[in-house]
């Protein structure tokens, strides 16, 4: 793990599964 910070840059999808939190974020700076 790295101690680079990304910024976010857009939370793409919020969704909720076994009672946590998901969300897939695009990373400011980063492409997938």
């Amino acid at each position: 793990m790295s101690d680079e910070l990304y910024t976010v840059e857009s939370i793409l999808e919020h969704r909720k599964r076994k009672g946590k939190s998901e969300f897939y974020i695009k990373w400011l700076g980063y492409d997938h």
